[in-house]
């Protein structure tokens, strides 16, 4: 954050009720970081008082253990600067890195080009990271903020509630690297399972897209449990994960558009194989 090109700006640290030395860490500082404590609340009212005390029109956002690079904030506010007022987000691509801040090899990079994400795209698959995201704040005030009582796919939520309302542009550039590993809250299947169901139960009932176009939420819960499987596969729940990935090929057996969905052709049998594979070698661990 320290070493961004983009003058004017503002790092903001919200103490989430933290147990260690971070108080102490970011006073080293001094003035160039502001520090906020709050008893503990969760990730989303962590964002909510970052939010509120901004002092600036656009708010980014960097969670704990990723990484901004230099340049990222510099990229996105010129993008934002060549868009319509229309635009409430801009967003960006990002790598994957491990635990040691090294680029994982496990990662694919799926090519993505700039431009437009409506909310369609949003109701199908998570299109882009929360880390490194410029908004506009004054959306805040008008979509609502991110909801404390969900413990996962918050930042999900909170882009499908603005793109009601507003456009997003996504810039296709790798500005922020996402770490990964094993202890993250992404890869607790269960709670992911009930917060993104939650998440998109929610849109289908305040009707974000007709409840009439019942092929698209096919579609959308389709993919929802594709997903599902992968997480409970990431869990070694290899029979859930087979269980759930059968679901989703019964709402929607198509999927060609595979490259849509940033994803293998025929990803769901591909999957389908490599969890039987899991499952069988060795028998003994599938739950």
């Amino acid at each position: 954050v320290l070493a961004q090109t983009y003058p004017d700006w503002e790092a903001i640290v919200v103490d989430d009720g933290s147990t260690d030395c971070t108080r102490e860490l970011v006073m080293s500082y001094g003035d160039r970081v502001r520090y906020l404590w709050q008893e503990n609340a969760g990730l989303s009212a962590a964002r909510n008082t970052g939010i509120h005390h901004a002092s600036h029109s656009y708010v980014s956002f960097l969670d704990a253990d990723d990484v901004f690079l230099p340049h990222v904030v510099s990229r996105l506010m010129q993008a934002f600067s060549e868009l319509p007022p229309e635009f409430a987000v801009v967003a960006c691509n990002r790598d994957l890195i491990d635990g040691q801040g090294e680029v994982t090899s496990q990662f694919r990079r799926i090519p993505r080009v700039t431009g437009e994400v409506k909310l369609r795209d949003l109701l199908i698959r998570t299109r882009f990271p929360t880390t490194g995201l410029i908004a506009r704040r004054s959306c805040f005030n008008e979509c609502g903020f991110f909801d404390p009582t969900l413990r996962s796919s918050e930042d999900r939520d909170m882009w499908i509630r603005i793109a009601a309302r507003y456009r997003i542009w996504y810039v296709s550039d790798v500005l922020v690297y996402v770490r990964r590993h094993g202890s993250q809250m992404s890869k607790h299947a269960e709670r992911m399972k009930e917060n993104v169901g939650l998440v998109l139960h929610r849109a289908h009932a305040l009707e974000l897209v007709p409840r009439w176009r019942m092929l698209f939420w096919c579609k959308v819960f389709s993919y929802y449990h594709a997903q599902v499987a992968w997480m409970y596969h990431d869990a070694g729940r290899q029979w859930m994960a087979i269980r759930e990935m059968m679901i989703s090929m019964a709402l929607y057996p198509f999927h060609a558009d595979h490259k849509y969905l940033l994803e293998l052709p025929l990803f769901r049998i591909r999957a389908l194989f490599t969890f039987l594979r899991r499952c069988s070698i060795p028998r003994g661990r599938c739950p």
